[in-house]
């Protein structure tokens, strides 16, 4: 895991929002558009990001893709935080 693309990942406001509602449960594009002020084609873009450092799975019904969480990659991001913050703490 690239832990530096994850964190640019997360740099971006609208990503952390979408990880946010998807904590809740998998949504559609469609529905993670109508709690923004962005077009769905950016949505789109976003997830794909997201997709792409493994923070969000997608899983197809049909027609319809629903996105969620990939809890072993959040998991494995608290983990690497909680080690670095550790080590910094420990030095300071």
């Amino acid at each position: 895991m690239d832990f530096c693309e994850t964190f640019k990942a997360l740099g971006d406001p609208v990503r952390v929002e979408i990880l946010k509602l998807l904590k809740e449960k998998p949504r559609t594009v469609s529905e993670l558009v109508d709690n923004f002020d962005v077009s769905q084609p950016a949505i789109s873009h976003h997830l794909a990001v997201l997709k792409s450092v493994g923070l969000v799975t997608s899983k197809r019904d049909g027609r319809v893709v629903y996105y969620s969480l990939d809890l072993k990659c959040i998991t494995a991001v608290c983990e690497f935080m909680h080690r670095y913050l550790e080590i910094g703490a420990s030095e300071g």
